[in-house]
């Protein structure tokens, strides 16, 4: 029945619907940043006025744990913290390393 409802929705949205969603190619637009300029100090081309930080390194611990931090991490996000810290999470899903790490970082 699920295979069915899936089919269904399918047809009713129409070839020209899935024509323009799945043929359509890539167009640039418009970017309301500057171009990237050279490489800093960490190896980023950032857009001017940019900066950037290492914030955590692939393979080492995380601090207070027995987790090392993800070598190819495909997914993070940073949390903040009333005292204006910030939490970052990362995960990763290579070398059966299934499994998000977060360690927390003191304000500057």
């Amino acid at each position: 029945m699920r295979t069915g409802l899936v089919a269904a929705g399918g047809i009713a949205l129409g070839l020209t619907f899935w024509e323009d969603a799945l043929a359509a190619p890539a167009r640039r637009g418009r970017s309301p940043y500057s171009p990237l300029g050279p490489p800093d100090a960490n190896g980023m081309r950032l857009p001017e006025g940019f900066r950037s930080r290492v914030i955590a390194n692939g393979g080492l611990p995380v601090a207070g744990t027995g987790y090392a931090r993800p070598i190819f991490p495909d997914g993070a996000a940073t949390f903040r913290t009333r005292d204006d810290g910030w939490i970052l999470v990362s995960n990763s899903e290579v070398h059966g390393c299934r499994r998000a790490r977060a360690d927390r970082r003191q304000p500057r």
